[in-house]
């Protein structure tokens, strides 16, 4: 039985905090400090991912959702928006996202498993039309066919319902979820999803992240300077 890499897109196979920062820092160029951006920054993917939910049951729309998770987040740091402003924020960050590129280990892993006709997936959250935009802009289909591209909104439920995760393992036919190996970034979207599903899971723990005392746990964890490639290579050995 093949076993089966399914990616994440969003802070995994790029950096998400590059264009946000990059628009924080036009929009409010004084109002943060830059040892308070790694922490807007996870406040911001909270809102984010609390409220996409309510986009996807349409009692949300999604304007209204991206105005809200800024609000949301600077509110956090006694900083004061507008709808307007943050809306004017939506477009400077769509803008960066256009200019996105693969984290070079990602670029060298991705290459490596097509190279060596590794069975692949992508897995991601979001509106269908924004997500398929990352994935043109990173060149995903270089390494992953069309077919084999997953985005919740298209779904019609999103990570970490076990539901999306299935609807690939039928879709796809793979009956064995113990060849399944999901990497993301996020604990409570990737971790404890793909846990729940019966997949195995690889954690990007790129902020150093303590969930050791939570009751699902990754099988395997990768920090910053780790390499994802080699620990794969060991995977499919044992595999």
């Amino acid at each position: 039985m093949n076993t089966t890499i399914i990616f994440d897109v969003d802070d995994t196979l790029y950096n998400l905090m590059s264009p946000f920062e990059a628009a924080i820092k036009e929009m409010y160029p004084d109002q943060i400090a830059d040892e308070d951006m790694e922490e807007l920054f996870h406040a911001f993917r909270f809102h984010s991912d609390d409220l996409f939910p309510l986009v996807e049951t349409k009692e949300l729309q999604l304007e209204k959702m991206r105005e809200l998770r800024l609000i949301k987040s600077l509110k956090q740091f006694d900083v004061e928006t507008t709808s307007q402003a943050a809306l004017k924020f939506q477009e400077i960050y769509e803008k960066n996202q256009s200019q996105i590129v693969l984290d070079k280990e990602m670029h060298k892993t991705l290459r490596w498993l097509r190279d060596n006709q590794v069975d692949m997936a992508v897995l991601t959250n979001g509106p269908t039309v924004h997500q398929y935009k990352k994935i043109n802009q990173l060149g995903v289909k270089n390494y992953i066919p069309s077919e084999r591209l997953f985005v919740s909104q298209e779904v019609g439920v999103s990570k970490p319902h076990v539901g999306v995760f299935k609807h690939i393992e039928h879709t796809l036919g793979l009956p064995n979820t113990d060849k399944i190996y999901y990497i993301g970034d996020s604990y409570e979207n990737d971790i404890v999803g793909s846990q729940c599903a019966g997949w195995k899971s690889i954690w990007l723990n790129k902020y150093n992240k303590d969930m050791s005392a939570q009751y699902y746990q990754p099988d395997y964890t990768l920090h910053r300077d780790d390499s994802l490639l080699e620990l794969l290579k060991k995977i499919l050995v044992r595999n």
